[in-house]
């Protein structure tokens, strides 16, 4: 069933007439806007990011009926008063999307805890207020909800491991959030993407030597960078049959259902190049310290990406 095919009981003449609501956090670039550009084709849509202007500037490109709106979603008073927003704006919600997130990368042994701690708060607690704000209005509509979370999430190389916690935990909520909300009629998706060509990724490449490393290392399509268009066609498709799982690209799904066997795998390979990918960590930490060197500069100075 389509994202747009269930209609609450109850639910107005009024607002079945008219187009369904989705947001998106993380809008402002990357994955987020290209996902809102092709969603608003058939929704009304508002994008959130901490990037206030730059969410305006993408709800300009999209045009429309486009809504922007300011939030960080670690600020769960911003949050409350991004979603008030949306719903006073359009009425409701039926498609909710959490993509903002940060990336952080190097040899956990090195990194601070806070650190840790940090990419957390952003990729699982951050995401999972947003989502627990719309979800009153999902169950009135009974809508639509998907999580991006990544391949890491699956199998996190050497250099992800704070990352790859933080996907995981994602994960791991929501396939027990799709459970407790299936009698409501709200479905719950959980999307899966390698490395794709957005703000996020070439700024960890540009930031990060030991990521840079990893990524050159890994073997076939896991090496690869997607075109951000591409993961926003296949994670659109996926809105629109309300997915349980998405995958980016679509071999991640034999890595999903195989994640025991390939981990086996793949272990001697990841040993192969940990010591490298170690030793360009404890260089990166003796430069900016055991919190800032997880980071890139974007992500030091508080931004959230999609």
């Amino acid at each position: 069933m389509s994202a747009t095919g269930r209609t609450a009981a109850g639910q107005t003449a009024t607002r079945r007439s008219v187009a369904p609501v989705a947001v998106v956090t993380g809008a402002a670039s990357g994955i987020g806007f290209e996902l809102a550009r092709r969603l608003s084709r058939t929704h009304r849509v508002a994008l959130l990011d901490i990037d206030g202007p730059g969410a305006e500037r993408a709800a300009a490109e999209i045009a429309g009926d486009a809504l922007a709106v300011g939030c960080d979603i670690t600020d769960a008073d911003a949050v409350t008063a991004a979603v008030k927003t949306v719903v006073e704006r359009f009425g409701g919600i039926d498609v909710a999307v959490s993509n903002a997130g940060i990336g952080s990368a190097g040899a956990a042994r090195h990194l601070d805890p806070d650190a840790l701690s940090r990419q957390l708060d952003v990729n699982v607690t951050g995401n999972w207020r947003f989502l627990h704000a719309c979800l009153p209005h999902l169950e009135a509509s009974r809508g639509y909800l998907l999580g991006i979370a990544s391949a890491a999430a699956l199998m996190a190389p050497p250099g992800e491991a704070f990352y790859g916690a933080s996907k995981a935990g994602l994960e791991a909520l929501l396939d027990t959030l799709r459970t407790e909300v299936a009698h409501l009629g709200v479905d719950v998706g959980v999307a899966y993407l390698m490395f794709v060509d957005t703000p996020m990724v070439r700024q960890g490449d540009r930031d990060h030597p030991d990521l840079e490393l990893m990524r050159r290392q890994l073997p076939g399509a896991a090496g690869r960078t997607l075109p951000v268009e591409t993961a926003a066609d296949i994670l659109a498709g996926g809105v629109e049959r309300r997915a349980a799982r998405i995958f980016v690209p679509g071999s991640l799904r034999v890595q999903h259902v195989l994640r025991g066997v390939i981990r086996s795998l793949m272990d001697r390979p990841f040993r192969r190049m940990a010591p490298e990918l170690d030793a360009l960590t404890a260089a990166k930490v003796r430069e900016h310290g055991p919190y800032d060197a997880a980071f890139g500069r974007r992500s030091r100075a508080g931004g959230q990406l999609g």
